[in-house]
């Protein structure tokens, strides 16, 4: 009887160790895909893969920067198109002024301030990006009043958000 427990945990173990490893295999892949990819659009920015906010999640976190620019992005591997669609309207749910963007992907919307977050799917890929443009550590920031702050914020952010969207919408993903 204890051999047959020890068996059977022991075949739950492999079988539970593999399908991690196959999530993190798909992962690395899809790691390397993109960065070399991004990497050759996106001149002048620094890559770096982030460890999984959720161990075992099968998500890729990556962080590129550039100066006092910052964009963070977590693409999810869902199962399917429709898991991931209904991850789609699940992270939108409660957001106000959502702003449906045309030409990325199978659909992508804006839901942040100055166009600062974005959610963009493609088939069974859900693709965060999410800017930050840190100017009140800019040299000159201390001239600067608050509103011109915001506005250079925003002037900022907004080719920023075109460039990665537009990359994130068209690099090979499978």
């Amino acid at each position: 009887m204890k051999s047959s427990i020890s068996t059977l945990l022991i075949v739950l173990g492999l079988i539970f160790s593999s399908a991690v490893g196959q999530e993190n295999l798909e992962l690395d892949r899809l790691e390397q895909k993109t960065s070399i990819q991004l990497k050759q659009q996106v001149s002048g920015w620094s890559y770096k893969r982030l460890p999984p906010f959720t161990p075992g999640s099968n998500v890729l976190d990556q962080k590129w920067s550039s100066g006092n620019r910052i964009v963070m992005v977590a693409i999810a591997v869902r199962a399917t198109a429709d898991d991931a669609k209904n991850e789609v309207r699940e992270a939108l749910r409660y957001r106000k002024g959502i702003e449906q963007l045309i030409g990325f992907g199978n659909e992508a919307y804006d839901s942040g301030i100055n166009g600062s977050n974005i959610v963009l799917r493609r088939g069974r890929y859900v693709i965060y990006i999410n800017i930050n443009a840190e100017v009140d550590a800019d040299e000159d920031a201390r001239i600067l009043s608050r509103s011109q702050r915001e506005e250079k914020r925003k002037s900022e952010v907004q080719p920023i958000r075109k460039e990665f969207t537009l990359v994130y919408s068209t690099v090979d993903l499978e």
